[in-house]
């Protein structure tokens, strides 16, 4: 986020060195560099490349909810993600949270329930009962879906799924 030119840049060459390798299908997995890379010059960049990240997801789902719940690492990936629900549904409504210490949790591997517990993420889901769709707006999130789906009625969405059917179609 500090040096976007660079992350840019970094990006770009990684594309290109796919492309010489014969790989023209690139899944850009995590939200906060998806968000932070700019993807309309990457893909202009690299025509014959097909580049699908989680954002690409967002713009399709945002037409199916009304209500939701969205959890990102960090709140510029979080106003990055809301931006694109927005520009395609403005009237949908959205409670957002960023969430990078859970994100450390989970890399330092603590189990799924100490971390629900820890974060009191229970209580968060079971405060939002409108929302239709708890949106795993990070790629870490899923390590914690079982405990979620124990604990809610929310539908749990994950990008992850959609990303590889469209970068295998």
């Amino acid at each position: 986020y500090l040096h976007p030119d660079t992350l840019n840049q970094k990006v770009t060459e990684a594309v290109r060195d796919f492309e010489n390798q014969g790989i023209y299908r690139t899944m850009i997995y995590c939200n906060s560099l998806s968000a932070a890379v700019d993807m309309d010059c990457l893909r202009g960049i690299s025509v014959d490349t097909t580049l699908i990240t989680p954002l690409d997801i967002y713009k399709s789902l945002a037409l199916r909810l009304s209500s939701l719940l969205l959890w990102a690492a960090n709140a510029q990936c979080l106003a990055a993600i809301e931006r694109i629900f927005y520009d395609k549904n403005p009237s949908l409504e959205i409670i957002g949270i960023s969430m990078l210490p859970v994100v450390m949790a989970i890399e330092r591997q603590e189990p799924p329930a100490s971390i629900m517990a820890q974060f009191s993420l229970e209580a968060l889901c079971q405060g939002t009962p409108r929302c239709q769709g708890l949106v795993l707006g990070c790629t870490h999130f899923p390590y914690l879906r079982e405990e979620l789906e124990a604990i809610t009625s929310m539908t749990i969405i994950d990008p992850a799924e959609e990303m590889l059917k469209r970068l295998l179609a």
